[in-house]
């Protein structure tokens, strides 16, 4: 299977195009879908360190992409991208096992230096799961826990360097 860095699912083609283009500059290697569906195809198709997933989207929302590609032992870091402050949605990414979010409009020196964190922690997840030979249901809380423990170490990076 295909190894890419990132995968920005949005439905606003300005915003993947924005994004692919910033994270290629960097070296990342990116694709983009423009729909839930879409999007999962590709994950299907390639493996990805990150997604960066639009929470809000006609059809399916990011929600409730992120929920059934977690199901389905999705081990790659996830970021959603919101243009409101949806605390309550926020919420529920977290909870479905979104490592961050970030707000648009976003800037650009900011969420690159982000990046790298999370396809590090991408890497480190799929690492976590090949290695596992536990049932899939323990296998999923644990990359859960282990999220959760990444998100705690860059929220301290992150003050830290602040």
């Amino acid at each position: 299977m295909k190894k890419y860095d990132v995968l920005v699912i949005d439905d606003e083609s300005d915003i993947c195009e924005t994004l692919q283009i910033l994270l290629e500059a960097e070296r990342y290697q990116t694709l983009t879908a423009c729909s839930a569906d879409e999007a999962e195809v590709l994950i299907e198709k390639y493996e990805f360190s990150l997604i960066l997933c639009d929470i809000s989207m006609p059809g399916r929302t990011g929600l409730q992409l992120i929920s059934h590609l977690r199901q389905k032992g999705l081990s790659s870091a996830v970021v959603m991208l919101t243009a409101h402050s949806e605390k309550e949605k926020i919420i529920e990414a977290m909870r479905l096992g979104a490592v961050d979010y970030v707000t648009k409009p976003f800037h650009p020196e900011e969420l690159l230096k982000r990046v790298l964190g999370w396809t590090e922690l991408g890497r480190r997840l799929q690492e976590l799961v090949s290695s596992s030979s536990e049932s899939s249901a323990t296998s999923l809380e644990q990359r859960l826990r282990m999220i959760e423990l990444f998100r705690l170490k860059n929220n301290n990076t992150a003050k830290s360097s602040s």
